[in-house]
């Protein structure tokens, strides 16, 4: 069975080892997507994001009705890997220039941010954290957690750049890197972030805003 880690590239290597073993040529079929899945381990899910990915790149193409095929695996698949070495490692750049920005955010958000919206940031602090206890899927609240810790440091510069950012961060987790639901560990940090942000402790917030992408990093480089 493949391990819940680097999903996408263990996919991706039993897909060439077995175009390799099975010496598969352009034109040639490959099982189904459920025989995929079955016999490496993993979800059709899984199996069809990577199937996707790999068509994108002109590695496989998907005839509807009829099935996968191999394209052009010789000459695609190796810039394929590093392609998607690459992604991770700007995704990483990525988080980094997000935190410089973040440590910022948080002093202009506890000096400048009034009762009102410190209250709605609770509010949206408080429905992230009843989903999470639920295990439901708390990506919107955890979005509007961020988008409002940005407007509420009152600095439209700092709001434009830190948002892109985060929006750019938003598009590598989907694709490339399909990432579902990524970074739930630190869900529970946002709560303490929270706290320290509304006693007004600018340090204490930053401490556990880098703890938050500390995490986000280390899962990355594990992926």
């Amino acid at each position: 069975m493949l391990a819940t880690s680097s999903l996408q590239t263990q996919i991706l290597s039993y897909i060439q080892d077995y175009i390799e073993q099975n010496n598969l040529r352009e034109g040639d079929r490959l099982p189904s997507q459920n025989k995929l899945a079955a016999a490496a381990g993993a979800s059709v899910v899984s199996i069809r994001e990577a199937v996707k990915t790999l068509e994108a790149k002109n590695i496989l193409t998907v005839k509807n009705g009829k099935g996968i095929y191999v394209k052009d695996f010789s000459k695609n698949l190796l810039s394929a890997q590093l392609e998607f070495k690459k992604e991770k490692e700007s995704f990483l750049e990525l988080i980094h220039i997000r935190k410089v920005l973040e440590k910022e955010v948080l002093s202009k958000l506890i000096k400048n941010a009034n009762a009102a919206e410190m209250d709605e940031l609770g509010k949206v602090t408080a429905e992230l954290m009843r989903k999470y206890s639920l295990g439901q899927k708390q990506t919107e609240e955890d979005r509007m957690f961020h988008s409002l810790m940005y407007r509420y440091c009152h600095s439209e510069v700092l709001n434009a750049l830190i948002s892109s950012i985060y929006d750019m961060l938003i598009k590598f987790q989907e694709y490339p890197l399909q990432m579902k639901d990524p970074f739930t560990g630190t869900i529970p940090l946002h709560e303490k972030l929270y706290f320290a942000i509304k006693e007004r402790k600018i340090k204490r917030a930053q401490a556990i805003n880098n703890e938050i992408l500390n995490q986000m990093i280390k899962d990355i480089r594990g992926a």
